[in-house]
């Protein structure tokens, strides 16, 4: 979220330039991978690439319990947090673009530069509260699009989650967990957008 507010800002502030350009390319084309494209992706380069140099960073598969050493817990959860993360970061950084360029055109933004307020403070301070909005309304949203996609990467990175119990159980013919697992994400889906609503209510008086 950081990296997709920070490079959105980025491009708004230098729209149509070089830096906008590229950081669109690499928004679109990080939105237009496939989830298992992308996992396969980073399997290939971050690990078997590495491992031909002796270079064991990032374990393409396999999991460690956080109790037993935190390190190890995210080394190997790293692959699959960014194979998740990665079309995230393109769908949120071309939000925050437009969000950002719709709230330089405010009344108050022009009255701020009248001020002689700096530019970061315009676009980070005043123009980015505002475009948090939709982002965050946007975040509730596509936290069904994430689930679906944990179900593809748990399975390319072998990891055992509800995403890979809900596919073993709907092979294996077992329907009561796969009941019991779509209750589950409805559960969270709904939760989360409980949780969006009053935050933009609590952000955003306007909204109440």
């Amino acid at each position: 979220m950081t990296l997709s507010i920070v490079s959105g800002v980025a491009a708004a502030r230098r729209r149509g330039t070089a830096v906008d350009r590229g950081l669109s390319t690499a928004a679109y084309i990080a939105l237009s991978l496939p989830t298992f494209l992308t996992g396969m992706l980073l399997s290939y380069f971050l690990f078997f690439k590495l491992s031909t140099y002796g270079l064991y960073w990032f374990p393409s598969s396999g999991y460690v319990p956080f109790a037993e050493s935190p390190f190890e817990w995210a080394r190997h959860l790293l692959l699959p947090w960014l194979t998740l993360t990665i079309a995230e970061i393109g769908l949120f950084q071309r939000v925050v673009r437009g969000s950002v360029l719709e709230a330089l055109s405010a009344d108050y933004i022009r009255t701020a530069r009248a001020k002689g307020v700096s530019e970061n403070a315009v676009y980070y301070r005043h123009a980015l509260k505002s475009a948090l909005n939709p982002v965050i309304t946007l975040g509730g949203l596509e936290l069904a699009v994430i689930m679906g996609g944990a179900i593809v990467t748990e399975t390319v990175f072998g990891l055992d989650g509800v995403g890979r119990l809900a596919i073993n159980s709907a092979l294996e013919g077992d329907f009561p967990v796969v009941i019991g697992t779509t209750i589950f994400a409805a559960a969270v889906f709904v939760l989360c957008n409980l949780v969006v609503d009053v935050v933009t209510r609590l952000r955003d008086p306007a909204a109440r």
